[in-house]
């Protein structure tokens, strides 16, 4: 009786596993099925896609345009190479002594820089280290 009855629930398991059918759907709404012929159009028109890109005249066409596109920033190009080359030789010669001018129209000779280091050179010993920090755009 016992091996009857374990049969029994054997065969209770196998009528509980018929397949069901279950339509899965992804964060849009899709089914699966749906998913997969998008997949499969989208394969298509890659494809169409490919063909195009790689023909004789889309690729004389990028040819054109991108010549286009040289010649017409070459301009600017150059402007913006003469402004670097400027700006680069005003960089590359800071001063220590500056000339400036007051409220009042009078022109003055800056040179707090230069004094601290004619302090620094006749005040410390020839080996001695100088720790600083100043902050970047200064001299």
């Amino acid at each position: 009786e016992k091996k009857g009855k374990k049969e029994g629930k054997e065969d209770d398991k196998k009528v509980k596993k018929e397949p069901k059918v279950i339509i899965r759907r992804s964060r849009w709404g899709l089914s699966d099925q749906t998913r997969k012929e998008l997949a499969a159009t989208y394969e298509k028109v890659a494809g169409v896609g490919a063909m195009v890109y790689g023909s004789v005249p889309a690729k004389l066409l990028r040819l054109v345009l991108a010549a286009y596109l040289v010649y017409a920033v070459r301009p600017y190009a150059k402007e913006f190479n003469e402004y670097c080359r400027r700006l680069a030789e005003g960089m590359s010669n800071p001063s220590i002594v500056y000339k400036a001018q007051l409220n009042n129209g009078q022109t003055i000779i800056l040179n707090d820089y230069l004094d601290a280091y004619f302090w620094l050179r006749d005040k410390t010993p020839k080996d001695a280290r100088v720790m600083a920090w100043w902050d970047y755009g200064y001299q």
